[in-house]
C-alpha cells in the first residue's frame, strides 16, 4: 500500500495506524488482542495503514490514490473558490 509510505522511509521510523471498526475493541479481550496482533503484523508488511477487519487490500489502495490525486496537487496558493 502506498500511503505515504516514501515519507515514513524518509524518517527511518515505523508509525502504525490502526483502524478499528466504528466498535473499538476493549484491548483486554481477545478481539483486542487480535488487533494488537494485527498493527505489529502489519508492521512487518511495511503496511502504512492497518485495516484488522478489511480482507480486500485493493480497496485501501483505491482510498489511497484518490486521497493522493485530490491532495497530491495543492497548491500553496487558496483555491480560486475561497478567494474574494
Amino acid at each position: 500500500m502506498a500511503g505515504g509510505a516514501k515519507e515514513l522511509d524518509e524518517l527511518a521510523a515505523a508509525y502504525p495506524a490502526v483502524s478499528i471498526r466504528p466498535v473499538v475493541a476493549d484491548l483486554a479481550t481477545d478481539a483486542g488482542v487480535d488487533v494488537v496482533k494485527a498493527s505489529l503484523r502489519g508492521l512487518e508488511l511495511n503496511e502504512v495503514v492497518c485495516a484488522p477487519g478489511v480482507e480486500q487490500t485493493d480497496l485501501l489502495d483505491s482510498i489511497f490514490k484518490a486521497d493522493l490525486a485530490a491532495f497530491g496537487a495543492q497548491s500553496p496558493n487558496l483555491a480560486t473558490r475561497y478567494r474574494n
